[in-house]
């Protein structure tokens, strides 16, 4: 997995979460949910400079946003 160029092994050791957690997340395909805590949301959204709404919501308008004209 690459993303915003980080690999796996990247994003776990700049977001502390476990490789393990994070391919589990990522590449999960059964029916159930996959739930991750705050702590680990708040985590990975810290590791791409994003705040955990950002990252769980990505197409949201925050007020204040450097987007803003």
């Amino acid at each position: 997995m690459r993303c915003h160029d980080l690999t796996l092994v990247q994003l776990s050791e700049k977001s502390g979460v476990s490789k393990s957690l994070l391919g589990y997340l990522v590449n999960y395909r059964g029916r159930e949910d996959r739930h991750p805590s705050t702590k680990t949301v708040g985590a990975i959204a810290s590791a791409f400079a994003l705040t955990p709404w950002e990252l769980m919501h990505p197409d949201l308008h925050i007020p204040g946003d450097s987007d803003e004209k």
